[in-house]
């Protein structure tokens, strides 16, 4: 049996250890983890035993990493230590080296931040690795077997391992393999044995001349003496250090083996018995008179005492000293030593993270010594001869929104048709047939085509059913977007009037329409805006991508019944802005400068006139003496020709008493209208030049001298215009008093480029617009 006596032997990392018994047989303790190669007969190359297995398909994506690991030394360095034990110890033949009888063990994984569990049962508390989240890489799917197992537990101790990786796990794995240093795998094995030890050595020594000597002093030679009379003699030698014992215990206190102090004991006792051996002779007791009661009962417990000390013997028999010289005996017996070993079970933990072959494993494979594939292997799982060809069609379509009843989709894969009926509550489908090789491959492509059909449409506008033009597929999965693809169209197009004055036009009428003849599309609508909607949106229906104009049409229907329609116009705007028809606006401001202690009340009648353009506007303004009405009010009138600006009035003022005075009628172009108890009339005249090319004509330029004059009253304004073109124009302004004294006089002169002056007299006129005829 393996015997742990010193001196160990540790040789070339190789620790060995002796037998009891045997000289020549020496056993090894195992080497670290590593792993195990097996040497190909056909290149004569080690090959180490492990094979990433890596694949892809529709099981997913991962890896299977599968090694053996022994703990086996090279039989060279076995042989170098053999012969180094035979040097040391100076051995008559070749020692036997062995490996250490194994007893039991198990050995684990630690790989990836994952470990093999410890064995189910009493004891075997959770292993593996940390619990990861659905967030975390696992790297580590499963390691087999999940518990620490047994390794072979004789020879080389072979272990074998199979690890499931996930995706990453398999590329951090393949990249330490090939590249790295060490892999990041932990190999830890648990092993027992059975082995000799060193338990106790216990040794007596005695000065035997003074043992002798003490012996001849304490005891006569024709006295009888019992054991426990020399028993004490014995115990006051080992006192007086006469006779000394030491003992040598390897075990701890309590160990398995029992205590020091009772091997002490034995020593006493077996140095007691050579001393009534060799100093004492046995003798029988000779008879004493009868003892009374309380001697017999003192003899008694003395007896019992002897009994349990002697182990029952020694009170029963008397000894007597025997004259002797210990010298004179053979020195064998002079001196007492006792030696014990005791077998113990002792448990050793080899472990380590294993070597990567990635330098030695890429050189083989360059030089073509080892195949790449016997290393790393790929699978792409998934035969197309097994698989099914199978295609989910979506429905992107807004059922309702467009009013779409169904979409029916029928799909070919090879000469097999299947329809799908898609809806609003099942707007999803999938169809499969058996797959279709062609050379080693599955036919991907499946045609389709659909079918739409549209909920309460009138035949008569617009089609009831779209069929959409013949399709692929050749994913598993494909989308049905009628919109995207071109099928149809629904156009939102928004008419809003937000900004519109709806004081003067209540409701706006917008009627749209669309038509495409060749799709026999023929659409009409009419929407109504009010101030609470004042948007309408048109769902427009359309087949034909190119063809998105639509006819509008427009009406202003106004408070004073006087409604303005734009006309009907073309447009492609999915926003149209309905605006204010005539956004320009003449103001002016009427401001009574009155002296209200003599006015009792102020009324001006303001008006614009626009003949050509049909514009009229009228307003009565009326001021009194409170503190509101006393206060500037604005007429405003909504131009179509921004450059006719002129405004009229009239005033009526009544006074306290009740006395009237008018204002005759009278034109402004200014911003403001000032009413004065001393007011007169007021008369604005614009003049333009004909309206003729200056150059055709050979003019150079135009003038019109323009005078009015009142004597009576004391009035006269007189100006002179010059016009060098048609675009030129002025403005005469004059004073009047009264209405049938308001008319003014003319005289227009034209200045040929070749000198001719022609003059014209006009005469008196009337009118608040003049157009100077060509001299």
């Amino acid at each position: 049996m393996l015997f742990l006596k010193t001196p160990y032997a540790l040789i070339e990392g190789v620790a060995v250890f002796g037998d009891h018994a045997d000289p020549l047989q020496y056993y090894y303790l195992p080497a670290m983890p590593r792993l195990r190669a097996v040497r190909d007969p056909a290149t004569g190359v080690d090959v180490p035993q492990v094979q990433l297995l890596k694949f892809r398909g529709g099981a997913g994506n991962g890896g299977f990493l599968t090694f053996e690991v022994d703990l086996a030394f090279d039989q060279t360095r076995l042989d170098n230590v053999a012969a180094e034990l035979r040097r040391i110890y100076r051995l008559d033949g070749a020692p036997r080296l062995a490996p250490v009888p194994l007893e039991d063990g198990t050995v684990r994984l630690i790989i990836l931040g994952q470990q093999s569990a410890a064995p189910p049962g009493p004891g075997g508390g959770g292993g593996g690795g940390g619990a990861t989240t659905d967030d975390e890489p696992r790297f580590v799917q499963k390691i087999d077997p999940p518990f620490a197992s047994k390794p072979a537990l004789y020879g080389d101790n072979q272990a074998i391992f199979s690890v499931q990786l996930d995706q990453s796990g398999v590329e951090l794995i393949e990249a330490s393999l090939l590249q790295g240093q060490i892999l990041p795998v932990g190999v830890v094995y648990a092993l027992d044995f059975f082995a000799l030890r060193p338990a106790f050595t216990v040794r007596v020594t005695a000065d035997w001349n003074r043992v002798q000597k003490h012996f001849d002093d304490s005891f006569g030679f024709d006295v009888l003496f019992s054991s426990v009379e020399i028993d004490k003699v014995v115990d006051q030698l080992i006192e007086d250090r006469v006779v000394t014992i030491d003992v040598d215990s390897f075990l701890p206190e309590g160990e398995e083996g029992g205590s020091w102090v009772g091997r002490r004991d034995q020593a006493v006792k077996d140095f007691k018995d050579m001393i009534l051996g060799t100093f004492f002779q046995p003798s029988i007791e000779p008879i004493k008179q009868e003892e009374d009661g309380w001697d017999k009962f003192t003899h008694t417990a003395e007896r019992l005492s002897l009994l349990a000390a002697t182990g029952g013997w020694g009170g029963a028999m008397k000894f007597h000293h025997v004259k002797r010289d210990i010298t004179r005996i053979d020195t064998k017996v002079a001196n007492l030593t006792m030696n014990e070993r005791v077998t113990v079970k002792r448990s050793i933990y080899p472990q380590a993270n294993l070597k990567s072959l990635g330098a030695t494993l890429r050189d083989l494979i360059e030089r073509g010594k080892i195949d790449r594939s016997l290393l790393v292997q790929e699978v792409t799982l998934g035969s197309a001869w097994f698989a099914s060809r199978q295609v989910t069609a979506h429905a992107l379509v807004n059922f309702d929104h467009d009013d779409v009843e169904a979409v029916t989709l029928t799909l070919s894969y090879g000469d097999q048709p299947q329809t799908l009926r898609l809806t609003k509550d099942t707007a999803s489908g999938a169809r499969q047939w058996n797959s279709i090789l062609v050379g080693n491959a599955m036919k991907r492509e499946v045609e389709y085509s659909y079918r739409i059909s549209f909920r309460d449409v009138d035949t008569a506008e617009r089609p009831g059913v779209v069929d959409s033009p013949q399709l692929v597929a050749r994913g598993d999965e494909f989308d049905l977007s009628p919109r995207g693809e071109g099928v149809y169209f629904v156009d939102e197009i928004t008419f809003g009037a937000d900004t519109l004055p709806w004081d003067r036009y209540p409701t706006v009428s917008v009627e749209a329409r669309y038509t495409d003849d060749e799709h026999r599309i023929r659409l009409a609508e009419t929407f109504l805006l009010t101030k609470a909607s004042p948007e309408a949106t048109w769902r427009r229906f359309r087949l034909n991508p190119d063809l998105d104009t639509y006819q509008v049409n427009v009406t202003y229907l106004a408070a004073d019944h006087r409604d303005v329609s734009l006309g009907w116009r073309s447009t492609d705007e999915e926003r149209l802005v309905i605006r204010d028809p005539r956004p320009a606006k003449r103001s002016v401001q009427v401001v009574p400068a009155v002296p209200w202690a003599l006015v009792a009340m102020v009324l001006v009648e303001v008006t614009y006139d626009d003949v050509a353009n049909d514009v009229h506007e009228r307003q009565t303004l009326s001021f009194m003496n409170t503190d509101t009405d006393r206060l500037p009010k604005t007429f405003s009138a909504n131009l179509v020709d921004p450059d006719q600006r002129f405004v009229g009035y009239s005033a009526t003022i009544l006074l306290s008493d009740n006395r009237i005075i008018t204002v005759p009628p009278s034109v402004t172009a200014g911003p403001a209208i000032f009413i004065r108890t001393d007011m007169i009339g007021h008369r604005v005249v614009a003049v333009r030049p004909p309206s003729v090319d200056f150059g055709v004509q050979g003019l150079l330029r135009v003038e019109a001298d323009l005078s009015f004059a009142d004597a009576d009253a004391g009035l006269s304004f007189a100006d002179t215009y010059t016009f060098f073109s048609a675009k030129d124009s002025g403005v005469f302004e004059y004073d009047y008093v009264a209405a049938e004294r308001n008319r003014y006089h003319c005289r227009v002169r034209g200045v040929h480029s070749n000198g001719l002056v022609q003059e014209r007299d006009l005469g008196m006129l009337d009118g608040d617009r003049l157009i100077l005829p060509v001299a």
